[in-house]
């Protein structure tokens, strides 16, 4: 008899892999999945989760409203991947309700991201890819790698992949963290103050979530202070940067370009920064590779099953100190 009711709000879970739901469905657990491929509103979510047992989530904003809302049945919020900045920890907290995620189900993958981004910004690609197939014949100048300082903003898991992955291009490293990481020392980097790391990088690749203390962590005054040949990478969250900064910024000249994967609103509405030819955008991919995708799916569903089993997740998976 099935008893246990599973809600995935993400449009990702099982998506490119079948095997996390049918871990479900095997274990007895009723299962519903996103069929409207984007993120669920906040009364979407209210509304799906009507008798859930678990929520398997994504990037949808799990807020102080969806939580107080949820059924008493919600026993768990599961995250399909590694942020949990977008849901309410302390609301789920005092409701009870678990919160966990996958810890470094997709280091790699946003790691190769954030090089690929800075790859394609630094050698025009995507522009000259867009020129050739329209008939233009344009050799941009761009710039070249080797030698180049990077600054690496976050040195947790994705950041100190990043940084192992420059070392390929025989690049300085200058990393800014509040908790310095031995292991990115050993790799060559050097810790350093906000101001130097943003005044001495040739480009700059963001890896912090958003939080009160790292919001508009790129503003107008930190932009005056880079390189104008500066690049900067965001595969974190669209809330570190001040976009009408960054607009003014690339209007003026006054950085090279950027590149980012996150937005404030998904699908995002049209932004001022799309007019600019030096600004790379994708549609929040970079956990999106088929074998992240199994990954962050059997993590989710490994805590799901450890409370439908009366068990405790491991600690490595809980977020929010229940």
């Amino acid at each position: 008899m099935i008893n246990f009711k599973v809600v995935a709000t993400t449009v990702t879970f099982g998506k490119f892999n079948n095997a996390p739901v049918e871990r479900l469905i095997k274990a007895g657990c009723e299962v519903t999945t996103n069929k409207k491929g984007r993120p669920f509103t906040e009364k979407e979510i209210i509304q799906e989760s009507k008798g859930a047992d678990a929520l398997i989530v994504g990037t949808d904003k799990i807020t102080n409203n969806v939580i107080n809302n949820l059924d008493n049945s919600v026993k768990i919020i599961a995250k399909h991947g590694v942020g949990f900045d977008s849901i309410d920890l302390e609301a789920a907290r005092k409701r009870n309700i678990l919160v966990t995620n996958v810890p470094g189900a997709n280091s790699n993958e946003v790691a190769d991201l954030a090089i690929g981004f800075l790859i394609s910004l630094a050698r025009n690609i995507p522009i000259g890819n867009k020129e050739v197939r329209e008939g233009i014949w344009n050799k941009r100048a761009g710039i070249s790698m080797k030698g180049k300082t990077i600054g690496v903003v976050g040195t947790g898991a994705i950041g100190s992949e990043v940084i192992k992955r420059t070392a390929g291009f025989g690049m300085k490293v200058l990393a800014y963290d509040l908790v310095e990481n031995s292991e990115v020392v050993d790799l060559g980097a050097e810790y350093v103050d906000k101001e130097t790391l943003l005044k001495d990088s040739d480009f700059i690749t963001l890896h912090v979530p958003d939080t009160s203390e790292t919001h508009h962590f790129i503003g107008k005054n930190e932009l005056e202070l880079m390189k104008e040949n500066a690049l900067i990478v965001n595969s974190a969250r669209a809330g570190l940067i001040d976009y009408t900064a960054l607009d003014k910024a690339l209007t003026e000249g006054r950085i090279k370009g950027y590149a980012t994967d996150d937005f404030k609103q998904e699908p995002t509405p049209y932004l001022n920064i799309f007019e600019h030819k030096n600004v790379v955008v994708t549609p929040h991919i970079g956990a999106t590779t088929i074998d992240a995708n199994l990954t962050m799916g059997n993590g989710a569903v490994d805590c799901v099953l450890a409370i439908k089993d009366d068990k405790r997740p491991p600690e490595k998976n809980i977020r929010n100190g229940l």
